[in-house]
């Protein structure tokens, strides 16, 4: 089970990109795991840092990290 913050996460996933949240694997790359091209990653970067008021940027590298680091950073600094 994934954390409250996880559970948002996924919920914001499957909106933007229609897909089911039990689709979504939280341990492979996100560029990977999400069927978009860098512009659309760009955007989901803009969307979750206004939705959970954190950089990603400056910590997560979308084409490396997995979803499961993208939650663990967001809970490290809330």
């Amino acid at each position: 089970m994934t954390s409250e913050t996880g559970q948002r996460v996924l919920k914001l996933l499957a909106e933007r990109f229609n897909i089911k949240p039990t689709d979504i694997v939280l341990n492979i790359p996100l560029a990977q795991m999400l069927p978009v091209d860098s512009l659309e990653l760009v955007e989901l970067i803009v969307k979750i840092e206004d939705e959970f008021g954190v950089n990603v940027a400056e910590g997560i590298n979308m084409q490396k990290d997995t979803l499961a680091s993208l939650i663990d950073f967001i809970e490290d600094r809330q």
